[in-house]
């Protein structure tokens, strides 16, 4: 068995911020592994393999895992054959991970499914590991939501594994630990800022080069940025409505042509027509904040985190309006990531530029200002 320092999982895009961060400072002899969940995940691997930051990079092939272990949609099957593929943890792992070598740290974002193979595997083993927690954004900071051990799954993993295995009290990396602090005052583990390592050139080339936009021009002409997001998952029709009619308000009085809207990638094409939409659809909200000022931008959305990555990953401060208090979502929770918002609206130098309304009122006021 042949040891290395660190194995990294990802599971997307976003997380490439926070692994390729960590492994430039850490400079280990270290593994990615990729769980393609998200499009373009062998073209990453690619371009990231010609950094040489990494010793391997592999792309996991979760459907032969998937198609073998866990055939079925969410739900209570699901559910069941996730806690049979702790029967077989080893063998999964296997299939993840290269032939013959055994990590001593082992760094992942959340409780992904494809991760916790691994870990739990190394768990049985009775193997000695270090488990580090990586930036995945809102989740992070947020109630513990990303890593958030379900009752039930809580149950069989210490029956199956014992207590380690339901620990998550273990270091985290974050961008922000002011923000972190904030959200998480009552938490004692351990917590470490990321470098910025992309705010030198060489850096900001290298995750231009990572996300091919080296050869494009990231800049957005417009002042006003609409976040969107599939709202037919979140809200009724009639709200819908409302907050397209309050985007088009915005847009009306700034002038159409200062207005641009990024798209979600599942909503629908036949809104906001009249508003310019991005045309590269294939990067990143993040790479146009790497390649420019936002503080001069204004940003608009309804509970999209995306709205904080100016701050968390740039800290630009640009002016942010949060319409999530204003419409009541059909499921889940009500003013979705507020206490999130309020943390990184207090760690603005002014936070009077973030801005969370409360209601119709407010948002007239704003409206008028602009």
């Amino acid at each position: 068995m042949f040891e290395r320092d660190s194995c990294y999982f990802c599971t997307s895009s976003f997380q490439f911020f926070s692994i390729l961060a960590l492994a430039a400072k850490r400079k280990e002899t270290a593994d990615l592994y990729i769980d393609p969940q998200f499009s373009g995940a062998a073209q990453f691997a690619e371009r990231i393999r010609d950094t040489k930051i990494f010793q391997n990079v592999k792309v996991i092939d979760s459907h032969e895992i998937y198609a073998r272990y866990m055939n079925s949609k969410p739900g209570i099957k699901n559910h069941i054959q996730i806690a049979n593929t702790y029967l077989h943890v080893e063998n999964i792992a296997n299939m993840i991970l290269l032939p013959g070598i055994k990590y001593s740290t082992i760094f992942l974002s959340s409780k992904a499914y494809l991760p916790r193979m691994v870990y739990l595997s190394y768990i049985k083993k009775k193997w000695d590991f270090n488990l580090y927690y990586f930036d995945d954004g809102a989740g992070t900071y947020y109630h513990d939501r990303a890593y958030r051990i379900k009752k039930t799954d809580n149950l069989v993993r210490r029956f199956l594994f014992g207590k380690k295995s339901v620990d998550t009290d273990h270091k985290r990396f974050v961008f922000s630990t002011t923000i972190y602090k904030l959200l998480n005052s009552n938490l004692c583990n351990e917590i470490e800022e990321i470098d910025r390592f992309w705010e030198t050139e060489a850096g900001k080339n290298t995750m231009n080069y990572i996300f091919n936009a080296s050869d494009k021009k990231m800049l957005i002409n417009e002042k006003l940025i609409i976040l969107d997001q599939p709202k037919d998952e979140l809200l009724s029709q009639a709200d819908i409505n409302s907050i397209n009619n309050l985007y088009c308000s915005f847009a009306k009085n700034i002038g159409f042509d200062n207005v641009i809207l990024k798209k979600h990638p599942r909503s629908s094409n036949e809104e906001l027509k009249q508003i310019h939409h991005f045309t590269e659809n294939g990067i990143p909200f993040e790479i146009y904040c790497l390649n420019m000022n936002m503080n001069e931008k204004i940003i608009i959305g309804y509970s999209s985190t995306a709205v904080a990555t100016p701050k968390i990953l740039f800290n630009q401060e640009p002016k942010v309006i949060v319409l999530t208090k204003l419409f009541q979502p059909k499921t889940g929770e009500v003013n979705l990531f507020e206490d999130f918002f309020l943390a990184v609206k207090n760690s603005y130098s002014d936070p009077n530029r973030f801005c969370i309304l409360n209601n119709m009122e407010e948002l007239k006021d704003l409206i008028s200002v602009q």
